[in-house]
């Protein structure tokens, strides 16, 4: 969930980016949330939403974000015909944030593979966006800066580390603390279930 100090960040984050907000005179900035509403991960989704919701709701209450009131624009990436996240809907949304010009940050995606097709939209606006749950390493690796990150500046901020830390760490968890010495390793075939047993089972290994 979302806390007001993050809703606030957001809109600082927006302005250190260098995006000056277009509805200066009436003190309203908006922030985007893109997330699938729709399909399989609807339930989750759901609950990202009005937690940013409720932080959003609580800086308005306390006088907004440094003198701005923040309004809210949700968009959803997920389509019934995908039935879960869509990429191109997520590239859609994307175009969608970066065409009004109240929008300064946003909050989401939720899954790595909306991130990964909206972050080329997003940098090239130079638009930030915050996600609490995306751990594909890829978008943040400078290895991959071209395709996820082409105008240079960092603009896709993560609120949990990436599966290249969370799955290593596991198996230094299980080894050194629970003492366990062998398993058998099982994944859902989704990116993020593949992604993390990859880590897993590639960890570096230590001498004992």
């Amino acid at each position: 969930m979302m806390t007001t100090m993050g809703a606030i960040a957001l809109a600082t984050l927006a302005g250190s980016a260098g995006v000056a907000p277009v509805q200066a005179d009436e003190k309203i900035i908006t922030l985007g949330i893109e997330l699938p509403l729709t399909g399989a991960d609807a339930d989750s989704a759901t609950r990202i939403k009005n937690g940013a919701i409720m932080a959003i709701e609580d800086a308005n209450g306390k006088g907004g974000a440094g003198g701005y009131k923040l309004a809210v624009t949700v968009l959803d990436s997920g389509t019934s015909t995908a039935g879960q996240y869509d990429p191109a809907q997520a590239a859609t949304n994307a175009k969608k944030f970066v065409a009004d010009p109240s929008v300064v940050a946003i909050v989401g995606p939720e899954m790595s593979g909306e991130g990964k097709a909206m972050t080329p939209i997003l940098s090239a606006a130079n638009l930030a966006a915050v996600t609490p749950s995306s751990t594909n390493p890829d978008i943040t690796d400078p290895k991959f800066a071209a395709q996820y990150k082409p105008n240079g500046k960092a603009i896709y901020f993560r609120t949990v580390t990436t599966d290249a830390y969370q799955g290593p760490n596991m198996a230094n968890y299980m080894r050194d603390t629970l003492k366990v010495k062998s398993v058998y390793i099982l994944d859902d075939s989704g990116a993020y279930g593949v992604g993390i047993a990859n880590h897993y089972r590639n960890r570096p290994r230590r001498s004992a």
